[in-house]
């Protein structure tokens, strides 16, 4: 799982950035840029100047979901790991060491009492995080954290991970739509994100199954995300069904069941039906194991921030389908899952209602396509061989 990427691809803003920390070690910065701008890669490359300088300092990560952590401790080369700790928001607070630097990734969607607890640690804050993906009620605003930290921002305005089309197809959903419209591209992938029409729901799972199992397993890392966790147990439930094993592992959870072992249940009863999926978030599952095993990760909307995959799925998409819960901003949460994909990505919907997110998009980035064409094409190229 080698996402980082090496500092002689860093474009010139990135290394900006970097050289601005080496001149001044100590100033807190807020590393801020649009949806797969190099943010979490950058602060990866400040931690490794920071123990390349001072071997002996001691560095705090805190990632904002478990998934996020697997990642950005992936980042971290074996020989820099000494004196790092990776954590969660929940289990910083409840830890009392002093650490030389403190780096934080996802900021915009942390609290004000976590705010008032780093300002009171006396280490250098490095933030980093975007403001059009905040996806939690009640955070901190961005002028409280500036206050907070006496945060010095640094902005990159470079896109390299989505393609011109996706950045078409997300941009309604984005809160400041003309400047992430205006960012610069560096990204050679150019594919059209795919919205595919199936007859019922029935066709979409097929189709939806067939075609996500077959991107993993020719390498790439492959995920389909749902907006909610009743959404994921139902399709789980007819997962099962369509192939035609005991679905009775995928029950209801429990009133104060913990996540973890719920979903932990649930992956162990994938892996003992035969079945190439895998649910990944709430402490469960692990990123590294699982981009290594070809299986198909399926996962919120919540607990994909922060996070990139080869191929995206976000199916369903019908009009009586609820993308948020609560008050949770709606439009960046599905902006969040549109800006995920590194190479291909598909909507999907399967009635003659279409969720009204669709109608928003410019249908010039889009390739369109039929689930009963798909699964005949897939059927027809099985049978040659």
């Amino acid at each position: 799982m080698n996402w980082l990427v090496p500092y002689d691809r860093l474009d010139n803003e990135q290394r900006g950035v970097l050289q601005s920390f080496q001149a001044q070690p100590k100033k807190n910065l807020w590393i801020t840029g649009y949806a797969g701008s190099g943010k979490s890669v950058l602060l990866i490359h400040i931690l490794i100047t920071i123990k390349e300088r001072f071997p002996s300092a001691s560095v705090c990560v805190v990632g904002f979901t478990h998934a996020l952590i697997d990642q950005l401790r992936s980042g971290i080369p074996f020989q820099y790991r000494p004196g790092v700790e990776v954590m969660t928001p929940q289990k910083f607070a409840k830890s009392y060491i002093r650490w030389d630097y403190i780096l934080v990734d996802e900021v915009q969607d942390l609290k004000h009492d976590f705010f008032t607890d780093l300002s009171g640690r006396g280490s250098t804050v490095i933030a980093a995080g975007d403001m059009n993906q905040s996806i939690y009620e009640d955070t901190c605003p961005e002028y409280d954290i500036i206050d907070y930290l006496d945060l010095d921002i640094r902005r990159l305005n470079i896109i390299h991970r989505l393609s011109r089309n996706a950045r078409t197809l997300a941009a309604p959903f984005c809160t400041d739509k003309s400047g992430f419209m205006s960012a610069s591209m560096s990204s050679s992938v150019n594919l059209q994100p795919a919205l595919v029409a199936a007859r019922d729901y029935d066709e979409e799972l097929e189709w939806l199954a067939e075609s996500s199992t077959s991107y993993a397993g020719k390498g790439y890392h492959t995920a389909i995300i749902f907006p909610n966790h009743n959404e994921v147990r139902y399709f789980l439930r007819n997962l099962c069904d369509h192939y035609d094993v005991d679905s009775d592992f995928v029950r209801d959870m429990e009133p104060g069941e913990w996540q973890v072992n719920y979903y932990n249940e649930i992956n162990m009863g994938l892996n003992n039906s035969g079945l190439d999926f895998r649910y990944l978030g709430n402490g469960s599952g692990n990123l590294r194991e699982y981009y290594n095993s070809r299986k198909v990760l399926i996962m919120t909307m919540h607990s994909v921030k922060g996070l990139d995959f080869d191929v995206t799925f976000i199916p369903f998409l019908t009009r009586e389908r609820a993308i948020f819960s609560g008050n949770t901003p709606a439009e960046n949460l599905f902006f969040v899952a549109l800006t995920r994909a590194r190479e291909q990505m598909f909507l999907s919907y399967n009635s003659s209602n279409p969720h009204r997110y669709l109608g928003l998009i410019d249908g010039s980035c889009l390739r369109r396509a039929s689930a009963t064409d798909e699964l005949k094409h897939s059927h027809s190229s099985a049978d040659m061989f």
